[in-house]
C-alpha cells in the first residue's frame, strides 16, 4: 500500500470510494520531475485535481473518489507496477532488484 493514500470510512467506520491522499504524494511527484514551481502544495494539487482539501486526523489531505484519480492516473501500468493489491484504483509501485 502506499504510505500516503488511504481508504477514506463513513461514520460506520466502514471504507468509501473516496481516498485520502496527505502531503507523502508531493515527493512522489517531485521524484518523477514535477518541480515545486509547478506543484507548491498539497491545495494546490486539490485545485488542480478539483477535488476536496480538508484536515483529517491533524493533518491536511486531499480526497478524491477512485474515479476522479483515474482520470489523473489512468489505467495504463508501466513497468514499476506489480499488479492491483493496496488500495483500488491506485497503482502500487514496488523496487526493482
Amino acid at each position: 500500500m502506499l504510505p500516503f493514500a488511504r481508504r477514506v470510512k463513513d461514520k460506520a467506520r466502514k471504507d468509501t470510494d473516496c481516498i485520502a491522499i496527505d502531503t507523502g504524494i508531493l515527493s512522489e511527484l517531485y521524484s518523477y520531475g514535477i518541480t515545486k514551481e509547478q506543484l507548491s502544495n498539497l491545495k494546490a494539487l486539490a485545485d488542480y485535481m478539483s477535488t476536496k482539501y480538508r484536515k483529517s486526523d491533524g493533518k491536511m489531505i486531499i480526497e478524491i473518489t477512485n474515479k476522479q484519480l483515474r482520470m489523473y492516473l489512468g489505467e495504463e501500468e508501466d513497468e514499476r507496477v506489480q499488479g492491483t493489491e493496496g488500495i483500488e484504483g491506485v497503482p502500487v509501485y514496488k523496487e526493482q532488484p
